[in-house]
Order: C-alpha cells, then structure tokens, then sequence
C-alpha cells in the first residue's frame, strides 16, 4: 500500500512537472505574447481582467462621464473578498450602493485593494462605477475575488454595461439595466502607459477614511440669487432653495476634504470649481476641476481630498448646495490634490485647458446671467 503511495505521488509530481515544462516551452514558443499570457496566469493580481470604456470614444474630443455596470451572485457570504481597480482619469466605485473607493489615476499607480467582503450579500451583487475623463478616452480594470466557502472571480470584459442616465434601480443588484449598451475592451494587461498592474497597500472602504461621514457645510455662501453673503444651515436638506449657477461658498476656515455638490435629481449639470484660501475669478483664473453630474444623480463628489478655504462654482444648471467630505489624510493611498495648484507667490499657473474645460466655458458663456467678466 505504501509502494502504490510512493508510486502515486511520483506520478503526480512527474505530471506536474511535465506540465510545468509543457507550459514553459508553450511561453518561449509564443515569444512576447507567450510570457504575457504566462504573467497573467500566474502573477497578474487582475488575472484575465481588460481594460474597458465607453465604445466610440474618442481622445480630445468631448468629456466623457459614466457608469460602467457588471452584476454576479454569490451561494453563500464570503470569508475575503478583495476589490482590485483602476480608473483613468477617474473613478468612483460602489458595491450594492455602497461607495467602496474614490481613485484618481496618475502614472505608476499600483492598483486600490479594498477588502469589500462586509458589503457582499448572498444572491446577486451590482458593481457600479463612475468614470469620468476630461480628455474623452480612458480606462477601467477591475478584478473582484473572493475567497472561502465558495470562490468567484469576476474582472472588466465585454459583459459590463455602459450607462448615462440612472434610474432609482440602477445600483440594486438583480434589476434591469436599461438603456445600456456593452463596454468596449480595449486591451488586456500590459497595456500603453498603464503598464503591468501591481497591487498597492489595502485601503479602507471610503467611508472608514471619513472623519465625518455627514460632511462639513460651508458657513456662507453667495450668488446670483443671494445677492449678500447668506449664512447656511446646518443640515443638508434636499428640498432646500437652490442658490443659483454661479456660487462661492466658503467654509470659514480652511479644511481638507472631499468636495461635494448637490443638484435637482433629474437634471443633468457640468460646470468648473475654483478651490483655494480665497474666492477666485472664474474669468481669469484656471479651475481646480470640472464635474458632469448626469440625469438621475443628486450629487458629485470629488475623487481626491483638497486643502480649501471657499470654493467657486460656475455651472449650468443651479446647485442645491455644496459639502466637504473631511478625509484622514494619512490612510493609505488617500492622495491630496496638488498643493501648487495657487502657484508661486500666489498666482495661479496657466495649464493647458483641457476638452472638457473648453466645452462647458462654452455652455456657460451661452446661459443667460453667466456671461464673461460678471462677478460673483
């Protein structure tokens, strides 16, 4: 009985290292593309995961803003469960509803890793994430793996769906998902600038690195509509008087967050926020960001935390509000916005405008009451 144990598990170790060997040559036979497919199996943390994004995008045209969508069902509620992603320029991703992760891609990133297992449910799950990208083309790369009872894998392809107007059912898992189309894949890893994805340090779920959940509001504002510095509750009210296209809230003080603005529910909005220790001129200085809330969406929120005092906004539609999300700065791969942005001795330097920039000055110099030079 032994001799036919001994026997049995030379076998086996004869066969793994045929296959071994089998699949050595297979990747020297295939060159470049064999060692790929090689990293892939064996190292890749994204395993067979591409890079997607909207179909018929197009670089330097218009700004593109969406959501990308993959539902999957799990048996039983899982022991792990890691969620690896990139987003380029942006993303904002949430698991059953849930934001999980706020990403802003810049080269040489290594990979977000957020244990998402408390979010999981047995049945189905909906992964949902917003990208946005200023220049009209990017990226997404998402691999979600669990672990325990029952393992699923489940990574960016062709089965993800493209969305640009939610609907109160477009975050629960299990319900339709209308007026989509499929993702367009662009590659899988290695690919372009983004290289061979590397996984970073495990980061806290988004709502972890809050210090406050419920946000800051600014102490005043004042607009088009609120002719004098009005000082502003303390609680965010949805049905609350909207202060106008053209706003600058200020804090009070400076604090480090992620900004935040709230619409009417089923209007689409972009315009630009000109962040910084003191208000801004939309007219002669460069913005912080754009933003594009799409139809069915309150709100906006920024993907990395920023130093601020007060915050001018120009946009095309009136806002219901604004709030800074403050963030625990020293967390792992919570990255603030770049410091500089006001410039040497205070001036603010003069980047190249990017597409999404020139289209919405454009829409804004086309609205009534937000024509060049008015002040705020």
């Amino acid at each position: 009985m032994r001799a036919d144990r001994n026997s049995l598990a030379a076998n086996r170790r004869t066969g793994h290292l045929l296959l071994a060997g089998a699949l050595i040559l297979l990747t020297l036979g295939g060159g470049a593309r064999g060692l790929d497919w090689a990293w892939r199996l064996w190292f890749c943390p994204t395993r067979s995961a591409a890079w997607i994004w909207s179909p018929g995008a197009e670089a330097g045209k218009a700004p593109q803003t969406f959501f990308a969508v993959r539902d999957f069902v799990l048996t039983f509620p899982p022991d792990e469960a890691w969620l690896f992603a990139q987003g380029d320029e942006e993303a904002h991703v949430y698991l059953n509803g849930e934001p999980v992760l706020l990403y802003r891609y810049a080269d040489n990133d290594p990979l977000a890793v957020v244990d998402v297992a408390p979010v999981l449910l047995p049945g189905a799950n909906r992964i949902a994430v917003e990208l946005r990208s200023a220049q009209g083309m990017g990226g997404l790369l998402v691999s979600l793996e669990t672990k325990g009872r029952e393992q699923v894998w489940v990574g960016t392809d062709e089965e993800w769906r493209i969305v640009r107007s939610l609907t109160a059912e477009t975050m629960v898992a299990g319900t339709p998902i209308v007026d989509s189309q499929p993702a367009e894949v662009l590659s899988l890893p290695p690919a372009g600038r983004w290289g061979r994805p590397r996984a970073g340090g495990v980061r806290l779920q988004l709502r972890e690195q809050l210090l406050r959940p419920e946000g800051v509001l600014p102490h005043r504002a004042r607009s088009e509509l609120l002719t004098r510095w009005t000082t502003l509750g303390r609680v965010v009210d949805w049905e609350t008087p909207q202060v106008g296209r053209k706003v600058v809230f200020d804090w009070g003080k400076e604090v480090t967050g992620y900004l935040n603005f709230s619409f009417s529910l089923t209007r689409e909005a972009r315009g630009l926020y000109f962040a910084g220790r003191g208000p801004k001129d939309p007219e002669f200085n460069s913005p912080s960001g754009w933003f594009e809330k799409l139809d069915g969406t309150r709100t906006w929120t920024a993907t990395e935390p920023r130093a601020f005092r007060y915050v001018t906004v120009v946009s095309t539609a009136p806002l219901n509000g604004a709030r800074a999300f403050l963030a625990d700065t020293d967390q792992i791969g919570v990255r603030v916005a770049d410091a500089q942005a006001e410039g040497v001795f205070g001036l603010d330097p003069v980047p190249l405008p990017t597409p999404a920039e020139n289209e919405i000055r454009r829409e804004l110099q086309s609205l009534e009451g937000l024509t060049p030079g008015e002040g705020t």
